[in-house]
This record gives structure tokens, sequence and C-alpha cells, in this order.
């Protein structure tokens, strides 16, 4: 019935066949069937489909030449106005590459104005799922630079829903380069005020991730979160006091930018995590900061009164750390600061810390 004239009953054939088979891995395709079924791939309906496209994503070709016979038979697949058979399409040709990776950038060039157009043109569920698939391919290697040229299009829309707002924010980073990452820089910028918080964070976050990413724009990048810093809004500061102290890992020159305005922010700073990672640049960079010493004995007199576990972790690493480069004002204050930390039974782990650096 497989050879059957009506498409339908083709389809019905190849669901039941598969359902009966499950147990066993579904059913099993061979050469002769797949190319059948793909010679009368525009018979089938939308469903049917989709049931051809499982069915070819778990063959295995035997020489190239099939394979790229296969490929050619699906390319029409990818202009279905239909985004399961796009994407399943999409599927079947990662698969059956899966030894030939020279050639997922071109599947990817190929497939990108499919995917543009279910970004664009469709419902905001059919939108979503589209990008949570874009978002596995961009974080290979092999797509890099591909929709670079059409990062607008990821640019967010007022009507759109938070979760599509939240993933077209997430990937704005990948697809960021030296050319247009200032562009995305200031479309960025315009949502971090947005109402919503959690966008707000993401494109503070996106920011910080174009710096780590493109060093010929990080300290544009470095200058723009310096900026929020002066918001009033304190889940803005927090968060690009956190995305600092991340950028500064990787381009620890840029410090220089960030350390005269360190012991200013410290005062704004509310949230725990945000200020630990303050403190941690205050350890990493304090041979460079003249108060450095007198800005962290305000947080060790203050100690017993720190609820936070990670503020009172990187209070102890960092006197540790300036301790080695200025000797003479640390010696006292870091004594003060060890007595008060083995004393402290508020966590197992900061207590043993403080132990192996007094011991040290």
């Amino acid at each position: 019935m497989l050879q059957d004239p009506d498409a339908n009953v083709v389809t019905n054939c190849l669901f039941v066949i598969h359902e009966m088979k499950l147990l066993v891995g579904g059913i099993e395709s061979n050469n002769h069937m797949v190319m059948n079924l793909l010679n009368r791939i525009g018979e089938f309906s939308e469903w049917g489909l989709n049931t051809v496209l499982e069915i070819v994503a778990r063959y295995r070709p035997s020489s190239e030449d099939e394979t790229y016979a296969i490929m050619n038979l699906l390319d029409p697949v990818l202009r279905t106005a239909n985004s399961g058979s796009v994407l399943a399409a999409l599927k079947c040709f990662f698969n059956l590459t899966k030894h030939m990776p020279e050639l997922h950038t071109q599947i990817v060039q190929r497939s990108k104005p499919p995917i543009l157009t279910l970004i664009t043109g469709a419902h905001a569920e059919i939108q979503f799922m589209t990008l949570k698939h874009l978002q596995s391919i961009l974080h290979q290697s092999f797509s890099s630079g591909i929709f670079d040229d059409e990062y607008r299009q990821f640019f967010v829309r007022y009507n759109e829903p938070p979760h599509v707002k939240h993933l077209k924010v997430d990937l704005l980073p990948f697809i960021a380069n030296s050319s247009n990452a200032r562009d995305i820089a200031s479309e960025l910028g315009e949502y971090v005020t947005d109402v919503d918080a959690e966008l707000s964070r993401r494109a503070i976050q996106a920011i910080g991730d174009i710096a780590a990413k493109i060093p010929a724009v990080a300290q544009e990048m470095i200058q723009t979160i310096l900026n929020l810093m002066e918001m009033d809004s304190t889940y803005v500061r927090s968060q690009a006091a956190i995305i600092l102290s991340v950028v500064v890992r990787i381009h620890p020159t840029l410090s220089d930018v960030i350390l005269p305005h360190l012991a200013k922010y410290l005062r704004k700073i509310d949230d725990s995590e945000a200020k630990a990672s303050l403190i941690w640049l205050l350890g990493e960079f304090g041979k460079n900061i003249l108060e450095a010493p007198y800005i962290l004995e305000q947080f060790i007199q203050s100690y017993d009164q720190e609820s936070s576990i990670s503020i009172k972790t990187q209070i102890l690493t960092a006197t540790m750390k300036l301790f080695f480069q200025r000797p003479p004002e640390l010696q006292s204050m870091l004594g003060k600061l060890l007595k008060a930390a083995l004393n402290d039974t508020s966590d197992q782990d900061l207590h043993d810390r403080a132990l192996l650096y007094y011991r040290l």
C-alpha cells in the first residue's frame, strides 16, 4: 500500500507501520522507499509531508552522490509555507550531512530566507519556535556571519509578546560584528528603559556579550554600561555592575575606564550579587586604586552585620589579594577580618576558606 496512487493512503500506511514498529525503533527505511517518497513529495498534505520528512531524517545514505540526490529533492520543501515542514527539511539536511560538516555553512545559507520569513511574518508561537531553532544553529561556528547583515530583523517590535522579545535580544550578540555592533548596542540601549525588567536585564547582558565578543568595540560598550550605572533604576544599576566585572575578566585593560568610578558605584548598589562583583574588581585591580584599602576597611568593619555569603566571600578574597600587593596598609585589617570570618558559623565554605587563608 506504500505504492498506492493516493498520497493520503501512503501517509496513513507510513504512520501505522511506524507506530507498530516503535518498540524496535520505528519503520525501517531504505533507498527505494526514500527515493519513491521524495519523488512524490509534491502530492502529500502538510501532515503527510512532515511524516515523510521524519522518515528521511532517520535515513543514512550509502554515498555522497545519494546524499546530494536526496538534498536536491528536498530543496523545494524550504519554500513551502508550513513552518514545521521547513524546519523538518532543515533537520533532514543536517542529519544527512552529519559526516560532511563542510556543507553545514551552505545549508544555513540556503535556509536563511525561509527562516527570516518565519521570524518576521508568522504568528508569535511560530516566531518563538523558529527563533529557538535558530538559537541552536547560531551557537555553532559554521553559522558565523550568515545572519549578520539581517540584524534589523531581530530588533524587538512593540506588539510582540515578552517571550519573543527576550529571545530576540538573546540572539543579537550572535549576529553582531565590528560593523553593526554600534547599531545593535544603540537599539539595546532603548530596551534598557523598558517597563519589562527582564527585557532590560537581558539587553544589558547582550551589550556585555557584544563587548566580550568583539574587542574592537569593547571600550565603547563599556562606556555604554557605565552610562547605565548613572540611571535611577536599582535593577539596571545592579545588572550593569555584574556585566562590568564579566567584561573586565575578558578584557583586563578596560579596567582603567571603570576603576575611577568604583567607590561611587559601591555606594549606589544594594543588590548582593552586584556588590560582590564590584568588590571582586576592588581585589583584582586594587593596586591601581589609591583608596582601595580604606574602601575595604568599611566592609570589614561591618562584616558581622552583613548577611550575604557572596559579599562576605568576596570581601575575604579581595582583602587577601590586596594584602599581597599592599601589605603595610592591609595587615591589620586582614587580621580583624580573619578573626571575624573564623568565628562566623553562618556558612561552612566561608569558614573553611578563612581557615585556609589564615593557615597560609
